[in-house]
């Protein structure tokens, strides 16, 4: 598992403990999260610290949390991207629909 999840109350930390977010790990973050957002209020932040790379199936994860995030009345927050996450989330415009936080 990459994922270390820590809860408080309605709170969900999501710790992502790989270097490269690719098609094995996203599912396995995308599997884990989704049931999570799907709680009505729930507030899950995604520390990304670490993470140097991210492919096309990591950013679909993110996106698909986003969404389940919005129909399920929750927060998806992501926080602490390396530079280069950042750049792509820019380039792909993903910072207007992604909550990103330093």
């Amino acid at each position: 598992m990459i994922l270390n999840i820590k809860q408080q109350g309605n709170e969900y930390r999501i710790d992502v403990k790989c270097s490269r977010l690719t098609l094995a790990y996203s599912e396995e973050l995308k599997d884990e999260v989704k049931p999570l957002l799907g709680v009505e209020g729930a507030n899950v932040i995604i520390d990304l610290k670490g993470v140097q790379f991210i492919d096309s199936s990591g950013v679909g994860s993110l996106i698909s949390l986003a969404k389940q995030a919005k129909v399920s009345n929750s927060t998806l927050t992501i926080e602490n991207p390396e530079q280069g996450v950042k750049e792509l989330f820019t380039l792909l415009r993903l910072d207007l629909i992604l909550n990103i936080r330093n």
